[in-house]
């Protein structure tokens, strides 16, 4: 009898979920809740940052072209940062006219991005590992 391989599926289930997590068929009645939007998700990121040192902020520049939902968004990469541990965060959403979106990661001391909806899932691990360092070390 060949025994199952747990880790090729668990190799499968990774990457079916990492390619339709953010699809729009998977949004619930709960995601599509409405998100707030400001007029300038960059400044009041940096607002926001500067009294939350110990947190990460997330400002998203939305895309009249983009399907994907705002709850959704912010639901998929709040647990993409708590998998690097990475709780403390705060999104914040612009409308950003016709074409895809934009997504800035944001700690006391540095930036990261913009990145494309579809790479920002890719890079949360860098800032994750800045943000965990300056706590450590108190450089917040």
């Amino acid at each position: 009898m060949i025994k199952p391989r747990k880790f090729a599926l668990t190799a499968v289930l990774a990457i079916s979920l990492e390619m339709t997590v953010f699809s729009p068929s998977n949004v619930t009645a709960q995601q599509t809740a409405q998100v707030a939007f400001s007029q300038d998700a960059d400044v009041s990121a940096n607002r926001w940052i500067r009294a939350n040192a110990d947190g990460m902020a997330v400002a998203i520049r939305l895309g009249d072209a983009t399907p994907v939902a705002p709850r959704v968004i912010e639901d998929t990469l709040r647990a993409d940062f708590a998998n690097h541990g990475i709780t403390k965060l705060r999104f914040f959403f612009e409308r950003g006219g016709t074409g895809g979106s934009s997504v800035m990661y944001r700690s006391s001391n540095h930036a990261w991005g913009p990145y494309g909806l579809a790479d920002a899932r890719n890079n949360v691990a860098e800032p994750s590992a800045q943000l965990r360092f300056e706590i450590a070390r108190g450089l917040n």
